[in-house]
């Protein structure tokens, strides 16, 4: 696995473990058609999740799968860094196709403090 850029490899200013990098990058590398969703949950990551679409092919042999390339696996792996960075909840979701990374989406969900009434009650 490649090495990490120290100032990405962080969310909210909180390092990510190594362990959390090298599963990344192990979901990353086996990914060739389909979508790796990092879930952050509270300025850390909470789950990494893989989607793999088969294409079935006209004939044997054609369209085989191609795996991503080390390039590749570094490029998404920033791209999904650089997407968290900020993020205190929401999720990246990075989709993938012939074994390269060709869309990001990503989700910000924002808590709101809880408001109450003047006698403590909701509004």
């Amino acid at each position: 696995m490649g090495r990490t850029d120290p100032e990405v490899s962080s969310i909210c200013g909180k390092a990510i473990p190594a362990h959390v990098i090298t599963l990344l990058d192990g979901t990353i590398m086996g990914a060739s058609l389909g979508a790796i969703t990092v879930t952050v949950q509270d300025c850390r990551i909470v789950q990494i999740e893989r989607t793999d679409r088969i294409l079935v092919p006209a004939s044997p042999g054609l369209n085989a799968p191609q795996k991503m390339s080390q390039s590749s696996v570094a490029l998404c792996r920033r791209k999904i860094l650089q997407e968290i960075r900020d993020l205190a909840y929401g999720q990246v979701t990075v989709k993938i196709q012939d074994g390269l990374p060709v869309q990001v989406e990503k989700t910000e969900k924002i808590r709101l403090p809880r408001i109450e009434g003047l006698d403590g009650e909701g509004i």
